[in-house]
């Protein structure tokens, strides 16, 4: 074990420390009673001096480790951020709002591992008033964008258009229902069973619909006219 706060490995310091070591010189006598000032001693076999060399060196070590456990690491520097845990944040996501900040639109969006992907970061636009904006145009000319509550950076409502031969106009309430409630097959049920009555998009190829409902208190809102479909999800307090 090492502190963090140490500049150099506890090896090397251990090293510089027997370096620092002064031993003894003089001559030992095996006759003598002893090492004394200018009395000769007996000699002390190498395997003595080996294992006291190693008692000292652990001794050593584990005064290091000691010192290390009880010195008082200083604060850590950076952009690195202690991890919050659950229940202390806070924030809480607004009652009029997606549940969903901007911040986190593309990767919630490309989360579902089906196309259209957003392969670029997605642009903001100030408007007037507390809403900001946003779009992203696919290559298949899709369309998504939304509303940004500039007061706190959420989501209050968000569209998809494709035109009803966009080989993507599929998968466009895929993409909704994953970032707005992911894993659940009511959002999906409601886009066939009310968005399309059970039907399918070409169906409303001439006549057109539009249908609405409320799902965990967004009102979703399908249109289709003019060869396109559109797709609305709205926070209450959007309207």
């Amino acid at each position: 074990m090492s502190s963090p706060t140490r500049e150099k490995p506890l090896e090397a310091e251990i090293e510089e420390d027997l370096d620092d070591i002064e031993i003894p010189e003089g001559d030992f006598d095996s006759d003598g009673p002893g090492p004394a000032a200018g009395v000769a001693g007996p000699a002390i076999p190498a395997w003595k001096k080996a294992t006291a060399v190693a008692a000292w060196i652990t001794a050593v070590f584990f005064l290091y480790v000691l010192i290390g456990n009880l010195r008082t690491e200083p604060a850590p520097t950076g952009t690195a951020l202690s991890p919050i845990e659950p229940g202390t944040v806070d924030e809480e996501i607004p009652a009029d709002s997606l549940g969903v900040r901007f911040a986190e639109v593309r990767e919630l969006w490309n989360s579902l591992d089906r196309p259209p992907s957003i392969t670029k970061p997605l642009r903001r636009f100030p408007e007037n008033g507390q809403f900001d904006s946003f779009f992203h145009l696919f290559e298949t000319s899709a369309v998504v964008a939304g509303a940004i509550d500039a007061q706190n950076d959420y989501i209050v409502a968000l569209m998809v258009r494709s035109n009803l031969g966009d080989p993507d106009v599929g998968t466009m309430y895929l993409h909704l229902c994953q970032m707005l409630h992911p894993f659940s097959p009511t959002c999906i049920d409601n886009y066939f069973e009310i968005g399309l009555d059970g039907q399918t998009l070409a169906d409303f190829a001439r006549e057109g619909r539009e249908v609405s409902w409320t799902f965990e208190g967004n009102e979703w809102r399908v249109t289709i006219a003019d060869n396109l479909q559109t797709i609305r999800v709205q926070a209450p307090g959007s309207n």
